[in-house]
């Protein structure tokens, strides 16, 4: 699977493919210059948890994959978008490393900021 700047993608995928030969299919088929974005996988070989981290154009996709499901490889590369150095005037990274993804405890999973203002709006005019 491949999401991002304007990607989301199911691609068929072999063993020897390299980053290099995605951000390629990507060219042809989304017209998105490689220069233009990172392609951002698991730190690591793919797990739940894992951290995230640019993929360098060599990475073997077998490298990175996880285990297979049902005789497939299931995977998320993201397109990360680069921005322009004002004084170099090059493309750089805008992507930080994750060293490990851990989700937030259930009671706060779904709550934004917003909702806990409202909840507490409400409690305090039904202790009115």
């Amino acid at each position: 699977m491949l999401y991002g700047e304007g990607v989301f993608d199911t691609i068929p995928i072999e063993a020897d493919y390299t980053i290099g030969d995605m951000k390629l299919w990507i060219q042809m088929h989304k017209n998105k210059d490689p220069s233009e974005y990172d392609l951002v996988g698991p730190k690591g070989k793919w797990k739940m948890g894992a951290g995230s981290e640019v993929l360098g154009d060599d990475v073997l996709i077998a490298d990175v994959m996880g285990e297979r499901f049902e005789n497939k490889w299931l995977m998320q590369l993201s397109l990360f978008p680069k921005k322009k150095n004002e004084k170099t005037g090059e493309m750089e990274s805008t992507f930080e490393t994750i060293e490990e993804w851990v989700p937030p405890p259930p009671e706060e999973a779904w709550d934004s900021e917003r909702e806990r203002e409202l909840v507490a709006s409400l409690a305090e005019e039904d202790d009115a």
